[in-house]
């Protein structure tokens, strides 16, 4: 995604930018990884504001090392049967009606 260029129509242009600065553009900082576990590092929910649920087998470091994350409380659990499926923690709870 680093390298992702993000095509931008608005009414008067259209024009690239990479995904980092189109993120930071609209609000959003970008915490790039080097390496990660696909499933258990990117799949998380949040609990509530303080709260994160995490895979046991995440890459606890991810969490700790981010300024923003660092005071969160990590709750971990073992869904790694779960995880052979292919879905993480954030896959396997979607609810099927949406608001």
């Amino acid at each position: 995604m680093r390298y992702f260029p993000v095509h931008v129509f608005t009414a008067q242009t259209n024009r690239f930018e990479m995904t980092e600065q189109f993120l930071n553009h609209h609000g959003f900082d970008v915490y790039w990884l080097e390496k990660y576990k696909t499933i258990p590092d990117i799949n998380f929910i949040n609990l509530n504001p303080e709260t994160l649920l995490i895979s046991k087998q995440a890459t606890k470091q991810h969490w700790t090392k981010h300024p923003l994350l660092q005071k969160k409380k990590l709750l971990e659990i073992d869904v790694t049967e779960l995880e052979k499926g292919g879905g993480g923690i954030r896959c396997m709870t979607l609810p099927l009606l949406r608001k």
